[in-house]
């Protein structure tokens, strides 16, 4: 059983509990879903497809054995103000070709992500609080681009907030703090820039990009993460610039195997091991950066010796 939405405006109804999907919406739909509590379906609590235009708010959409809201296809609107809590997958999904901003919405111990955005969807991910999820906080993959500001990620077992395979996209002025994995993670063919944003005590770096990852990582505070503050590895391409990395339990800023870019007027204080170490096959531009108190040195040069 689900409930197929075309009327324009369903507000204030608890609607189909321990059913497939609460509330369905599709072909070319427009409509506002506010104040319903869509919980213990046993697929999603808001399923949106085809061509539908939404407004999805103040709803509950917790417990469910899918998706707390699941926007797919060609859809589009904005999801605002919603609790998503302990579904069995995500908290929200975004994925096809939908266009949305999600904001403000609340998506903590789910069985996977918090918030997704997939497949080639585009948007606005801000001022969310995604913690306590068992995958990560945000993920946008596939081909999705999206501008990722002000959220909350805290205490997630995977990273705070990742971009992977093709994403794109800006993270911007997020918190990601006490995250089991790293507080933002860059990897794939991702091309992300990450401004200012707040990544403290995380299980691994503060922020890491890997593969053939590409950006720019410029004006963040990344401290007392038990790795390294940035990280910059495999063959990613990165500018890192104006970031405070200091009290962290491995370096503060550290390239390594092939990664390549600049480290420009950053702060790296008193870290465990260097303040700013490049190694193996890594080519890093040096300049104008502040080191001190770091207690294996202030810089570290090791650089791989290529025979022939």
């Amino acid at each position: 059983m689900f409930a197929i939405m075309r009327q324009p405006f369903w507000s204030g109804t608890p609607v189909c509990i321990t059913s497939d999907t609460g509330i369905w919406i599709e072909t070319t739909a427009d409509c506002v879903v506010r104040s319903n509590k869509c919980t213990w379906s046993s697929n999603c609590g808001v399923w949106v497809g085809g061509r539908a235009t939404v407004i999805i708010e103040k709803n509950d959409c917790s417990g469910n054995y899918g998706v707390g809201i699941n926007c797919v296809y060609n859809s589009s609107g904005t999801i605002t103000g919603n609790v998503c809590h302990r579904n069995s997958i995500h908290g929200i999904h975004v994925g096809g070709k939908a266009r949305f901003r999600i904001e403000h919405n609340s998506c903590e111990d789910n069985t996977k992500v918090g918030i997704v955005c997939s497949g080639s969807s585009n948007g606005t991910v801000k001022d969310n609080s995604c913690c306590g999820n068992e995958g990560a906080g945000i993920w946008v993959t596939e081909h999705a681009e999206f501008t990722v500001e002000h959220n909350r990620c805290i205490r997630n077992s995977q990273p705070g907030i990742g971009f992977a395979k093709s994403a794109q996209g800006i993270a911007w002025a997020n918190e990601c703090r006490h995250n089991e994995h790293v507080g933002i993670w860059v990897a794939d063919s991702a091309s992300v820039n990450v401004l200012h944003n707040q990544c403290h005590e995380n299980c691994h770096a503060g922020i890491a990009f890997v593969s053939k990852a590409k950006g720019e990582v410029i004006g963040n505070s990344c401290s007392g993460n038990q790795g390294v503050g940035i990280a910059v590895a495999n063959q990613a391409e990165v500018l890192v610039e104006r970031n405070n990395c200091s009290g962290n339990q491995a370096t503060g800023i550290q390239f390594q195997e092939s990664a390549f870019g600049a480290v420009c007027h950053n702060t790296c204080e008193n870290n465990a091991v260097y303040g700013i170490s490049i190694q193996d096959r890594a080519i890093a531009l040096e300049y104008g950066n502040f080191c001190s108190g770091n207690q294996a040195g202030e810089r570290h040069v090791w650089l791989e010796k290529v025979s022939g």
